[in-house]
């Protein structure tokens, strides 16, 4: 298949849709020809509003950098805005007479609006795949959730990584049909790796710093857990707008020598990490997926998680702990959930653990799944210009 990606998010610089990029290069592995379309919001000069051209790994990638703006505020107009944009990268391909058979947006919004107002136009089916958290946390409105709504009843399937965020779109069109749950897929880089004894008990968390991981709690509920002199520690790695208000909280506790943040951590650090310690937690009310969760138990380490929606889908209770209670139980629970954890870790088969996630969660199941949905509705799209 011939397979143009519509996206807002790429990482050409930082860390902002790795997961894309990696889904892309898995596609053109497995014999396809993907081509992405990306705007960038990282203009650095007005030359930078020209087309570029790159391609790593077989992916093709057209795009020029926009400055983003009015994002939420006017977002009728901000997706015309991106429409212009988007088009003056498609007519490159029309230019070399290169037609996708489908269009595969990330995103509602902006990119499958985008997506679905080029497929109507070229008369080419269009996917997307929805994975936004504020379509389960009450964040999607106004404007905004109309676009999404547009998009979704407007495409040929979506493709949603948790059956939570599955019910929330179902909710949102008032419909299931066509409506399909393919988890993210892990990068081929993960492996199982051996716990090493020791005498430490190393936590490790990884996430943005803010308000939404809810690393403050983790921070409190550590600190209460766990006495100054007792061989335990907290590792936390990411960065954000929270870091100098977490830096002070560790302060106010005392527990500089327990409680370390690492800053921003590319993907060989954070496997580092995932090896060096003995459990994973991360205390996030609400999640599309989740793929951190995933990332450590494909290394082999138990979790600690909320009852936050993304974590359940193929959860099983051998994974670790996950935190069933009423709001004002978690302090309380989260405590005992960690003190649990360093009491029966050795309970836990750590390559079990492992050899199910990657099974569940490879790049080459996830992708056999996506290409089914992609060629569903090429077929599909097929037929219904035959019946016009």
């Amino acid at each position: 298949m011939k397979i143009c990606v519509v996206t807002a998010t790429y990482p050409m610089e930082g860390f902002g849709g790795v997961f894309i990029r990696e889904q892309c290069e898995q596609l053109t592995a497995n014999g396809h020809e993907v081509c992405v379309l990306y705007s960038s919001g990282l203009q650095k000069s007005i030359h930078d509003l020209k087309v570029h051209q790159l391609e790593e790994k077989g992916v093709r990638v057209i795009y020029n950098c926009f400055p983003h703006y009015a994002t939420t505020y006017a977002p009728n107009f901000w997706c015309k805005v991106m429409l212009l944009q988007l088009k003056h990268l498609y007519r490159k391909l029309a230019e070399e007479k290169w037609k996708p058979d489908v269009f595969f947006a990330h995103f509602s919004f902006p990119a499958g609006r985008i997506a679905t107002q080029l497929g109507q136009e070229e008369s080419i089916p269009v996917v997307i795949a929805e994975h936004w958290s504020g379509l389960i946390n009450g964040k999607a409105k106004g404007g905004v959730l109309s676009i999404i709504q547009q998009s979704l009843e407007n495409a040929s399937s979506v493709i949603c990584v948790s059956p939570a965020l599955r019910e929330a779109v179902g909710n949102i069109i008032n419909r299931s049909d066509g409506i399909h749950v393919i988890p993210n897929m892990l990068s081929s880089d993960f492996r199982y790796f051996p716990r090493k004894k020791k005498d430490l008990f190393v936590f490790f968390s990884l996430g943005t710093l803010n308000e939404k991981k809810q690393f403050d709690l983790l921070i409190k509920t550590f600190a209460a857990a766990f006495g100054p002199d007792e061989n335990v520690q907290l590792r936390i790695g990411g960065s954000g707008p929270d870091e100098n208000k977490l830096r002070q909280l560790i302060k106010e506790f005392d527990r500089e020598h327990q409680i370390a943040l690492l800053g921003r951590l590319n993907r060989e650090e954070s496997i580092q990490e995932y090896a060096l310690c003995d459990s994973f937690v991360l205390l996030s009310p609400k999640e599309t997926f989740g793929i951190v969760y995933r990332e450590a138990m494909a290394i082999g380490r138990p979790v600690i998680s909320l009852d936050n929606g993304g974590i359940n889908y193929a959860w099983r209770d051998e994974n670790g702990i996950i935190i069933r209670c009423s709001p004002e139980d978690i302090y309380e629970q989260t405590i005992y959930a960690l003190r649990k954890m360093v009491s029966t870790i050795d309970d836990y088969d750590l390559k079990h653990i492992s050899d199910s996630t990657l099974e569940e969660f490879s790049a080459n199941e996830v992708s056999v799944r996506i290409e089914n949905v992609l060629r569903e509705a090429v077929i599909g799209g097929d037929q219904d210009m035959e019946r016009e």
